[in-house]
């Protein structure tokens, strides 16, 4: 799955949503990096289901973030490691749900920090934080994964 399809697919959802109020340019992108989020994952699990056994392929969290990107293409051991991501930061949500949101807009939306904090009312110095503490959690999170199966390279 390239940054194309991914956009096609996420266009689809986002178009067929009438009843929504667009508040804004910011709240679209918002919304629509959730729609990407789960479109991502979605391809994730699929490619799981697939492929289930044998060795992963070793990743990186700074490849993790060209495949959220598009700037590389989804292989099988992307889209486990995107699985990994996801369930990390359904951790994240539970115990801060704006970190959680800051993550989507800035990882998966590819918002600037101005966006985001536009998207989410709050100030550019909390979204700079947020992303800070949010990018240290998925590390420690993702870390602790490697610690326990050994699947990833960090």
């Amino acid at each position: 799955m390239n940054t194309t399809a991914v956009l096609h697919e996420a266009y689809l959802k986002l178009v067929d949503q009438s009843e929504v109020e667009w508040q804004s340019r910011t709240y679209f992108f918002a919304v629509a990096s959730k729609v990407m989020r789960h479109i991502l994952m979605n391809y994730a699990r699929d490619q799981n289901r697939q492929k289930r056994g044998g060795d992963q392929e070793r990743i990186s969290f700074e490849q993790l973030n060209l495949a959220a990107s598009g700037e590389i293409t989804i292989s099988d051991g992307h889209s486990k490691a995107l699985l990994i991501l996801d369930k990390a930061l359904e951790r994240l949500e539970k115990e801060n749900q704006r970190l959680s949101e800051i993550v989507e807009c800035r990882f998966f939306g590819g918002m600037t920090i101005e966006e985001t904090a536009d998207s989410l009312g709050v100030s550019p110095s909390t979204i700079k934080r947020g992303w800070k503490t949010a990018q240290l959690w998925i590390y420690r999170e993702l870390q602790n994964e490697l610690e326990s199966t050994g699947k990833l390279d960090s």
